[in-house]
């Protein structure tokens, strides 16, 4: 999973920016020949794409202070691209051989740190990719 950091205004990165971004990193990965066979394998590997949930609300808000750290500079604009950023990536991804796991199916930010994850999120999370790519993929 991929993709949190690049919401940060310093990267002036769209939401379709970042998707892009993620299916290149999977087409090299495709290219690589390095499947289930090991080192000497010709077959391109599997692929999935767990695109990361949508930030907490609180991260449009000016007053955000976590820490001492002023957060929301940091943030601006990123919640507005989270919330469209699994879209742009199922448009991208349905062209390739690629395997697409939406987070924001089974978990949401924690409303303490609107980047992070409690730790019920962090037990969903583990069990629902283990199930999804124990019965999906493999």
């Amino acid at each position: 999973m991929l993709g949190t950091n690049d919401l940060k205004s310093r990267f002036n990165k769209s939401a379709k920016e970042i998707a892009k971004s993620l299916i290149g990193l999977a087409d090299i990965i495709l290219s690589s020949k390095g499947g289930k066979g090991g080192w000497h394998d010709e077959n391109s590997p599997s692929v999935s794409i767990i695109c990361p949930p949508i930030l907490g609300e609180q991260t449009n808000n000016p007053e955000w202070n976590d820490e001492g750290w002023r957060n929301y500079g940091e943030w601006a604009g990123g919640y507005e691209k989270s919330r469209i950023l699994a879209d742009e990536i199922q448009l991208l991804y349905n062209e390739k051989n690629i395997h697409f796991i939406n987070s924001n199916d089974f978990i949401r930010c924690s409303k303490i740190d609107p980047i992070h994850w409690d730790e019920e999120a962090h037990l969903v999370f583990g069990n629902s990719v283990a199930d999804i790519l124990s019965t999906e993929i493999f």
